[in-house]
């Protein structure tokens, strides 16, 4: 092999920066959208899949990157599918752009079932083809996942003097069906659960999901002296949801019953339905 030129000894690449030709991404495989949601590689050797957290596993969403090469926007990858051992499925966080875009599923850290590492490897690939009038339930179906939750009923006002205004307490206990089964919820009634889940949820408490979660923890120290700027928080937080198309946040705080009044309006997708969300949550000090 002749000599390596350029930065490092790494043979890969052209002119003075290596002595080898860029490898295909052909040599490797293909990838896909199988979903809005979801991109499929197919590889042509068997790569390393024993965990989903191992460094280089194709397992480890870590392992790979789905990305707009014109914009360098980013998709947050959730969890990988393995359909066999040289076929796997991605699942994205945001949804992907339509079709005829130009993306790219990357890898530089992939190793095969050997534990050897792979070059880096970038496989191009378009958006999904999808029909705009899908809804929500029939895009999840068609990556392989239900659009549902198990229904919480409401928990009874704490204080008496609160009234209706703790009709929307932040907790609840599982519903019974009438079978004895326990109750789904979907559509907008899930909707109003996943927003209220990032609301409360902490930022860092999903590995997988950075910059999930606002922070207003139950009976916890929040910033409620300067409303202005939380609302602005929530408002990002909720806008980031796939299923919002919009969000205006209205909030008050107060200081005898010591809780937050959260109030949104949202826009939802695909049709533009418009949702009233409620939600109280009780605060240490303020």
């Amino acid at each position: 092999m002749s000599p390596a030129y350029g930065f490092g000894v790494s043979p890969w690449g052209t002119g003075g920066w290596g002595d080898a030709e860029v490898p295909s991404a052909v040599a490797y495989g293909n990838a896909y959208a199988v979903g809005d949601r979801v991109v499929r590689v197919e590889l042509t050797q068997e790569p390393l899949h024993l965990s989903s957290s191992g460094f280089g596993d194709a397992l480890n969403p870590r392992t790979w990157e789905v990305r707009d090469p014109d914009t360098g926007k980013q998709w947050t990858l959730m969890a990988v599918r393995e359909i066999n051992s040289k076929v796997y499925e991605i699942l994205t966080f945001e949804r992907l752009p339509k079709h005829f875009t130009d993306l790219e599923l990357r890898t530089s850290d992939l190793l095969d079932k050997d534990h050897l590492p792979l070059p880096t490897i970038t496989f191009p690939f378009n958006g999904c083809y999808l029909a705009a009038n899908n809804t929500t339930e029939q895009q999840s179906a068609s990556a392989g996942y239900l659009q549902q939750d198990l229904l919480n009923s409401i928990s009874p006002p704490i204080l008496p003097e609160a009234g209706n205004n703790y009709a929307f307490m932040v907790s609840g206990t599982l519903k019974i069906d009438s079978a004895g089964d326990y109750t789904n919820q979907f559509g907008t009634e899930l909707v109003r659960k996943l927003i209220m889940r990032r609301l409360i949820a902490k930022p860092g408490d999903f590995f997988h999901l950075p910059g999930y979660g606002a922070g207003l923890g139950v009976k916890e120290t929040m910033p409620v002296n300067n409303l202005r700027m939380l609302a602005a928080a929530i408002e990002a937080q909720v806008k980031l949801e796939p299923e919002v198309r919009a969000v205006k946040a209205n909030l008050s705080y107060s200081a005898s019953a010591s809780v937050l009044n959260v109030l949104l309006r949202v826009q939802l997708e695909p049709d533009g339905q418009i949702a009233q969300i409620p939600l109280v949550v009780p605060t240490g000090a303020a």
